[in-house]
């Protein structure tokens, strides 16, 4: 057995197979992995056909320096889009066996991605199987393009780019294994979406959303119609709407409980506020609602059937008072204000009557129906103890 060189069909019309063989009964067995049918013309007059992606072979009866080929016919097939053209060539002498069944044909221009061209056809399949990842399964340019407007591979990947400004630009990909494996079009260009949108999972946004001025976020209410929730209007104002029928604004805190709400049919704030409890030494509990914090800050402490006949029971404000506050107790035990220490002082006030000024005497528990003030910042609020029934009512601390 001897492999003779091997030829390239595409590069000639015809030409010759230096064979050498100087005995009859020789073998010579051609595998032409080319989209060219070759006519084969032997040494006694003979000829043969050579099919594309045949394998076959064939006795020499006479002594053969050379066997002649000739282009016969071609596959409809751009020859670029072909793995190899080539022609081998196997001599074999009259005492060798060429193993096998031959004719055979090869498979290889299934299995490899081929340019197919079609005028107006169609197909039922396309199929793309076993192949390595990243095969490419179908590419398309159009003319004048500096590459290709649709790329498809086998693992997933689709790529599909236009003319932008007479730049060839992605609008977009499929990239799996990718950080984002889906990519809508690119900087600078609108994805408009037609219909419904649904996002399912959690949506995770790594730029700024950009919409036009008075365009709305919307959402679909109980009874699936679309209602306008967020928007910046032509006055540059943002603006939150309620739902008809409703016409609340919630606010949660981030484990989902209700922290406040505007009513906007009424125009009513309402929040929840911070609240800590106590319970009295003799029953009942004392509440501390921290209402609203800032330049002006409101707590509320409310006491309910509330007794503490031993000693100071107080409250650490979240938000300490500042600078200081007025004070107005309605019904609650005496009340003290202090910095962890001992009580501070309170001015507690008697009003005037008339053109007469009201009086203030320095007090360090507010009495049980009485207004007062602070003598500056404090940080806890409640009872210094010591009383003889349980008492119910509110307490307002209003200041800074």
């Amino acid at each position: 057995m001897q492999a003779l060189p091997a030829f390239d069909p595409s590069l000639a019309i015809s030409g010759d197979i230096n064979v050498n063989a100087a005995d009859a009964g020789c073998k010579v067995l051609l595998y032409n992995l080319s989209i060219y049918a070759l006519e084969l013309n032997f040494e006694d007059g003979q000829t043969a056909i050579l099919h594309a992606g045949e394998a076959n072979w064939w006795e020499l009866n006479d002594p053969t320096p050379t066997l002649q080929w000739t282009q016969y016919s071609k596959l409809n097939v751009n020859p670029s889009g072909v793995a190899i053209s080539q022609v081998t060539v196997t001599l074999y002498r009259q005492d060798e066996t060429i193993e096998g069944t031959y004719p055979i044909f090869s498979s290889y221009q299934l299995l490899i991605g081929n340019t197919v061209n079609t005028i107006m056809g169609g197909s039922t399949t396309l199929q793309n199987d076993n192949n390595i990842s990243g095969t490419q399964v179908y590419e398309s340019q159009v003319s004048g393009s500096p590459g290709s407007n649709v790329i498809m591979q086998n693992q997933g990947l689709v790529e599909v780019l236009q003319w932008v400004g007479g730049v060839l630009t992605q609008i977009f990909k499929t990239d799996p294994g990718a950080a984002s494996v889906v990519k809508l079009a690119n900087s600078g260009l609108l994805t408009e979406v037609l219909g419904t949108l649904k996002v399912s999972g959690v949506a995770e946004f790594v730029s700024n959303i950009l919409e036009d001025n008075s365009i709305s976020l919307q959402w679909k209410d109980s009874g699936g119609i679309a209602r306008t929730v967020l928007q910046v209007d032509g006055f540059n104002n943002t603006q939150i709407f309620g739902i008809t029928g409703n016409d609340k604004v919630q606010f949660l805190k981030s484990d989902g409980t209700l922290q406040g709400f505007w009513d906007l049919i009424n125009a009513i704030l309402n929040i929840t506020g911070v609240t800590q409890n106590a319970t009295g030494d003799g029953g009942g509990t004392m509440s501390v609602v921290e209402i609203l914090g800032g330049p002006l800050k409101i707590v509320l402490l409310k006491q309910n059937n509330y007794k503490q006949a031993g000693g100071a029971q107080m409250i650490t404000l979240k938000n300490a008072f500042t600078f200081l506050a007025f004070i107005v107790n309605a019904g609650c035990g005496g009340i003290s204000v202090a910095s962890g220490g001992g009580p501070s002082n309170i001015g507690e006030m008697t009003w005037g009557t008339g053109t007469a000024g009201g009086t203030s005497a320095t007090v360090t528990t507010l009495n049980t129906t009485a207004a007062g003030f602070s003598s500056g910042a404090f940080t806890q609020i409640g009872t210094q103890g010591g009383y003889v029934g349980p008492h119910t009512g509110i307490s307002i601390f209003i200041g800074q």
